[in-house]
């Protein structure tokens, strides 16, 4: 029965420091926008600064022409990273919110003022 007891706790902690491990991995590196097809093209590139934390620089553009480009400081909580751009900091409802989803970070909100009229931010980037 202490054997048993044992084997249990020791496989609940191979399990927790495995999640613990796998949810902790870093995003850094650079993404491929894939949402929109061949119609739009765009980057989202996230690394780490010394001093500043996490800096994340998004940029894509349609075969029209439109464009968005962001670049900010981001936090990250739990499977979300959260970004905001210096020029906004007064207004709370201007951030980016991107989720982590294994080698795919998804823009699940933008605000206006990233895109030009008919740009598109959000949706799948995929690690390169």
């Amino acid at each position: 029965m202490k054997l048993r007891k044992m084997f249990l706790l020791t496989l609940v902690c191979v399990v927790f420091v495995s999640f613990a491990t796998h949810s902790s991995a870093s995003p850094e590196g650079r993404y491929q926008y894939v949402e929109h097809g061949k119609d739009v093209a765009g980057e989202l590139v996230l690394f780490s600064a010394e001093d500043l934390g996490s800096i994340v620089k998004i940029q894509t553009v349609s075969t029209d022409g439109y464009t968005c480009e962001f670049a900010g400081l981001c936090a990250f909580r739990e499977e979300k990273i959260i970004c905001v751009n210096a020029d906004v900091l007064d207004d709370s409802s201007r951030f980016i919110e991107i989720h982590r989803l294994g080698n795919t970070l998804e823009i699940t909100r933008a605000y206006s003022g990233v895109c030009g009229l008919h740009g598109a931010v959000t949706g799948k980037y995929i690690k390169k």
